[in-house]
């Protein structure tokens, strides 16, 4: 046979998830906003997608995620930013030994500016972004009873977008992107 996996009747998942924010006017040109996302997993039975496991035992997964922004107005048509958010994500896959992977966790920054001209016709982004990731799910080959099982592997990410988006007429608008990434693994290659 073959095709998708089909959802285990045997299994049930439970995803809650709290966010909380604030914006704060530090000074007229200085601003933050501050918050958290909570995450709690619950997980019962077999493995979601694929065959029954031999441990149905799978912890709750409960996280705070902060994260901090700041925006600052240079000018009234040009902005700067920066942020940092720590990355906190559950993974369905499961290791060699049929076991859900632990979830992938790390740290996501970005600092650009935007600018508005021709009287706020055209909105140009420049940013510089970059992640670290730990634990992401990668594939690792085959059981011997023929399933899918992954690894955890450290992943940095860094790179730039560059964005315009331009008012045409009173109706249409344009925009025009180019985002470049560069994705380096544990060995320090691509």
């Amino acid at each position: 046979t073959g095709g998708a996996a089909a959802p285990s009747p045997a299994s049930k998942q439970e995803l809650t998830r709290l966010y909380g924010s604030s914006r704060l006017a530090l000074t007229d040109a200085l601003k933050a906003i501050v918050g958290v996302n909570v995450v709690k997993l619950t997980r019962q039975g077999s493995s979601f997608y694929g065959p029954a496991v031999s441990s149905t035992d799978y912890p709750t997964i409960d996280k705070a995620s902060p994260y901090l922004g700041f925006t600052y107005d240079f000018t009234p048509s040009i902005l700067g930013y920066a942020s940092y958010s720590e990355i906190f994500q559950y993974q369905d896959q499961l290791d060699i030994n049929g076991r859900y992977m632990d979830p992938m966790k790390g740290v996501n920054h970005e600092v650009g500016v935007k600018a508005e001209w021709l009287d706020g016709q055209l909105l140009t982004t420049f940013a510089l972004v970059g992640a670290q990731q730990k634990g992401v799910a990668t594939y690792g080959g085959l059981t011997a009873s023929n399933q899918y099982w992954y690894q955890p592997s450290d992943v940095k990410s860094s790179g730039f977008e560059l964005e315009a988006t331009g008012q045409l007429t009173k109706n249409d608008s344009l925009t025009v992107g180019l985002t470049q990434i560069k994705l380096t693994g544990p060995d320090g290659k691509d």
